[in-house]
């Protein structure tokens, strides 16, 4: 009998032994078998608090859904929310890549330039628009009440923007937790909307399949909704160029969201000690996570950029984009729908569940091995 605690490693080994098959290249959400997306733009999500300290109104929340379309889409599918950077006052859903400086050359993949590349994969995508600090939002003490401190991103906040605008650190502090909250309701968005899509295009969301990631604020925004938020649930969390910045009393357990992050080591805009001390945090509570660190890296890169730095386990020289769909596909075990595809031969599926069944038939040998070891270690 396989021993209870090896269960979560056999299904992880499955989905791993599926995603470095090379026939399998081509397997949603693995892959990018979908060759074209619909978008539909503006869309809104929900509602919220602008101008608490002047004239109170309610402003709408708008993100831009991108969705997988041709032959085979599986008839669930996972759906990600991808949340824009821009130190929490520019930035929008549908930003072109950014350059760090004007002429630099330095580009950065934006959230706008990934969500079609998800649709690719198979997924419902959105990239949403959330307020910011210029739009006075609200507070919600969503943060600040579960007792972490925002002391330290908002002087990094108040750094950025010095000399272009003058905000109260109170109002900077409202923006962050309104941000979450907004990603929330985005959460709730797809929840609400799971078939939205099954009349049109035979397909519906799996609500418990449901991803958050973003870069630089983004990313923070991100992280916070993954730990913070647990009443709504995501099944793997990803950022680039953010970390969690003194806010890590969220993180108490290690069947917390499964995160991969990356971050440049030569960043002048969010230290990379931030995403340095969320690994080691996620690390000391046994959070599965993958951190990719890219030397001579800025706030900036593509995500097409190889990673070569580190002991990748995907194998050295795989992309940024490509790293992050093989962890989600493995962590949101992503395999059982994408064998549902019409697009997925048969012969692959075949394949599939022979290597499924050596993998779990090896795994239970190593385990049982383990488990008798531990037994005669504690006779």
């Amino acid at each position: 009998m396989v021993h209870s605690r090896s269960i979560p490693l056999i299904l992880a080994l499955c989905s791993y032994a599926v995603v470095v098959c090379p026939a399998n290249a081509q397997l949603p959400f693995l892959g990018k078998p979908f060759s074209s997306t619909q978008i539909a733009s503006d869309v809104v999500y929900g509602t919220g608090m602008v101008d608490v300290t002047t004239s109170p109104s309610s402003m709408n929340l708008t993100c831009d859904t991108y969705i997988p379309s041709g032959a085979g889409v599986p008839p669930l599918v996972p759906a990600i929310i991808l949340v824009h950077g821009g130190a929490y006052i520019i930035g929008d859903k549908a930003s072109p890549p950014a350059e760090s400086s004007p002429g630099s050359g330095d580009f950065g993949t934006t959230m706008g330039t990934y969500a079609p590349e998800f649709a690719r994969r198979g997924y419902v995508a959105i990239s949403i628009n959330y307020r910011m600090i210029l739009d006075d939002p609200d507070g919600t003490g969503l943060l600040t009440t579960g007792g972490a401190s925002l002391t330290g991103i908002v002087a990094v906040i108040q750094a950025l923007i010095s000399g272009s605008v003058t905000v109260p650190d109170a109002q900077v502090e409202r923006a962050i937790e309104a941000a979450v909250a907004d990603t929330g309701k985005a959460y709730d968005y797809l929840v609400a909307n799971k078939d939205a899509f099954l009349g049109s295009h035979g397909f519906s969301i799996d609500t418990s399949r449901i991803a958050v990631g973003g870069w630089s604020a983004g990313g923070f925004i991100a992280h916070d909704f993954a730990y913070a938020v647990p009443s709504k649930p995501v099944r793997a969390v990803w950022s680039n160029s953010a970390g969690m910045e003194n806010r890590s009393v969220f993180i108490t357990n290690a069947s917390q969201p499964p995160s991969i992050m990356f971050h440049g080591d030569a960043d002048t805009i969010v230290n990379v000690s931030s995403t340095r001390d969320f690994d080691t945090t996620l690390e000391s509570i046994g959070v599965p996570h993958q951190y990719y660190e890219m030397v001579g890296d800025n706030h900036y890169y593509l995500s097409t950029r190889p990673v070569f730095e580190t002991a990748a386990k995907a194998g050295p020289g795989t992309t940024v984009d490509n790293l992050v769909g093989e962890f989600f596909f493995t962590h949101m075990d992503l395999l059982p729908l994408a064998i549902a595809s019409s697009a997925v031969p048969a012969s692959s599926n075949s394949g599939n569940a022979l290597l499924v069944v050596f993998v779990v038939i090896f795994a239970t040998i190593v385990m049982t091995g383990y488990t008798r070891i531990r037994y005669r270690k504690n006779a």
